[in-house]
């Protein structure tokens, strides 16, 4: 019900269009290599985009077949030309990291310092990603080589502030990341009025962590009676290309939106005439910051029962497979993409599945993401393999 409810219009709009259409025209031409220049930030918002009821095939009537990135000059094509060089020498040996740690940083600014200085030292230079520091820990969606990436993620463990990392390594075709991005953030993630109020270095104000075997456990008993609440807290444009079952859609078009006043009816959709003694409360996301961050300032709104799943969605893809989960997990990196539940299983080509239809006939949609080559529309939005030759 609730994807006819969307018309098969489900497609990232022009907040997303942005930050990842030339990792679209990568993904659909084998010619251009998968150094992407596009993810500069990790949830990209434009406050005037909307959502539409019409599909995509309606709202554009030009032609819109896939573009490729092209070189303009003889020296980009060299550097590419060197790159493709640098990355088959060393190929299956790149590596995405991602990783958080929420806990109270006396000094950011000697913190920050003190992560340039071992890169630097240690020269890590394939590092790169976007890595921040706050008053309130740290949040890392990175790569590079994967002896650099070890090297750095077995170092930050090892400091005294981030003892008990959690963490993960994917392996990757190639760089993931332009560039590395090491900077200090007011706020780790996204989030209306900021993070720094919620108390979510407090191990007591978060929520319940729950392995992936425990969370498909508690998700089987899940129902619409809403005595267990099931809350995706991502994007929406991420849900549709992966969910949990019982998860609705989320009304708001980016995280970043969801209801964080203090007011007790302030609260996401899924909650809504929830009691919040009583309502079991189960938060997922990408890797799991937004969650931990989310389930302090439900804390605060007085909800006992809350539940986070332990390292994210593509922990639990890895290690549950896709039992209650609903299509591929969208990445914010070169990959787009990813369903560790599916390696090796699918057909050269075929594409990741998506949890929707496709936005341009209605029949069975893959990943990654279409941008439009339409200059009027320029949106990202899902289609399945055949509008895609189109």
């Amino acid at each position: 019900m609730l994807l006819q409810a969307q018309s098969h219009t489900v497609q990232a709009r022009s907040v997303a269009t942005r930050a990842l259409q030339p990792v679209a025209r990568s993904a659909l031409s084998s010619s251009v290599l998968k150094v992407h220049t596009a993810q500069a930030s990790l949830l990209p918002h434009h406050a005037g985009s909307s959502v539409s009821s019409s599909s995509h095939s309606s709202r554009c009537s030009s032609s819109w077949s896939p573009r490729a990135a092209v070189t303009t000059s003889a020296a980009a094509e060299a550097a590419a030309a060197a790159t493709a060089e640098q990355q088959a020498a060393v190929e299956g040996e790149w590596s995405v990291l991602n990783f958080y740690h929420l806990v109270d940083i006396a000094d950011p600014d000697e913190m920050l310092a003190r992560h340039k200085q071992y890169i630097a030292d240690h020269d890590l230079h394939s590092v790169c990603g976007r890595i921040y520091i706050s008053k309130q820990g740290i949040n890392c969606q990175g790569g590079g080589l994967k002896t650099h990436t070890q090297q750095y993620v077995s170092w930050v463990a090892s400091q005294p502030e981030f003892q008990g990392l959690f963490h993960t390594l994917w392996p990757a075709d190639g760089p993931m990341f332009p560039k590395l991005r090491l900077k200090l953030k007011p706020s780790l993630i996204s989030l209306a009025g900021g993070m720094e109020a919620i108390p979510c270095t407090n191990p007591d104000m978060r929520a319940t962590p729950l392995d992936p075997a425990a969370w498909r456990h508690k998700l089987a008993k899940a129902d619409a009676s809403k005595r267990v609440v099931v809350m995706d807290l991502r994007n929406d444009y991420e849900w549709d290309a992966g969910h949990f079952d019982w998860a609705p859609r989320p009304d708001e078009e980016v995280f970043a939106e969801t209801p964080a006043g203090g007011g007790p009816d302030e609260l996401p959709s899924p909650l809504k005439g929830t009691d919040p003694e009583n309502t079991e409360v189960m938060m997922y996301c990408t890797g799991g910051i937004r969650c931990d961050v989310y389930s302090a300032l439900l804390h605060q709104k007085g909800y006992k029962n809350l539940y986070t799943l332990h390292g994210g969605i593509q922990n639990y893809l890895r290690e549950e497979g896709n039992e209650h989960w609903k299509g591929s997990l969208f990445v914010f990196d070169g990959r787009m993409a990813i369903n560790p539940a599916l390696e090796g299983q699918l057909p050269e080509g075929a594409g990741l599945p998506a949890a929707v239809p496709c936005s341009m006939c209605g029949g069975k949609a893959s990943l990654p993401h279409v941008n439009c080559a339409n200059i009027d529309c320029n949106e990202l939005f899902i289609a399945c393999n055949e509008c895609k030759k189109q």
